[in-house]
C-alpha cells in the first residue's frame, strides 16, 4: 500500500467515524425531543381538565365583585382583591391556550407517542418549517419549561382565588 492510499484510507475511516457519531447524536436528540415532548403533554394532561375549576372560580369571582360594587367605598380593597384574583385567573387561562396554540410536535411522534392531531394551517406549517434534531430538543424544551410555567400560574391562581371566595 503507498502512503497516498493509507492516508486516504485514513481519512475515509476517520470521515465514517464522524459520520456515525452525528448519527448517534442525531438518534439520541430525537429520543430526547420526544421523551421531553411527552413529558410536557403529560403536564398538559394533568392541568387542563383544571381549565374548568378556573371557569367556575372567575364566575364567583365576577358574582362577587358585582355585589361588592353596592359599597364601592367600602368594600374598595376587596374588590381590588377581587380583580387581581380575577385577572390572574384570566392570564393563567390565556397562557394555556396560547401554549396549546404554539405546541409543536416532535417530527414523526405518532398520536400513541404522545403526537397531537393538529388541523390548522398553522400546525401543518411549523410541521413542515421543522429543523434538524438540535434544534428539535430545544424547541421541546422550551415547550417544556412554558407548560410547567403554565401549570404554576393556574394552580397558584386556582387556589387564591379559593381564598378570596372563603374569606
Amino acid at each position: 500500500m503507498t502512503m497516498k492510499n493509507t492516508v486516504l484510507l485514513l481519512f475515509a475511516a476517520t470521515l465514517m467515524i464522524s459520520c456515525e457519531g452525528k448519527k448517534e447524536n442525531t438518534e439520541t436528540n430525537e429520543v430526547t425531543a420526544l421523551t421531553i415532548y411527552q413529558e410536557a403533554m403529560k403536564i398538559h394532561d394533568e392541568v387542563m381538565p383544571r381549565m374548568d375549576e378556573m371557569y367556575q372560580l372567575q364566575g364567583k369571582l365576577k358574582k362577587m365583585n358585582d355585589s361588592l360594587r353596592a359599597d364601592s367605598v367600602a368594600n374598595a380593597s376587596k374588590i381590588a382583591i377581587v380583580r387581581e384574583k380575577l385577572s390572574a385567573l384570566e392570564a393563567a387561562n390565556k397562557d394555556m391556550m396560547n401554549w396549546m396554540h404554539d405546541v409543536q410536535d416532535v417530527p414523526g411522534a405518532t398520536v400513541a407517542e404522545g403526537g397531537h392531531e393538529h388541523h390548522s394551517a398553522d400546525h401543518a406549517e411549523a410541521s413542515a418549517s421543522k429543523g434538524s434534531s438540535d434544534e428539535q430538543l430545544h424547541i421541546q424544551q422550551e415547550q417544556k419549561k412554558r407548560i410547567e410555567e403554565v401549570r404554576v400560574a393556574m394552580e397558584k391562581s386556582i387556589e387564591e382565588a379559593k381564598k378570596v371566595l372563603t374569606n
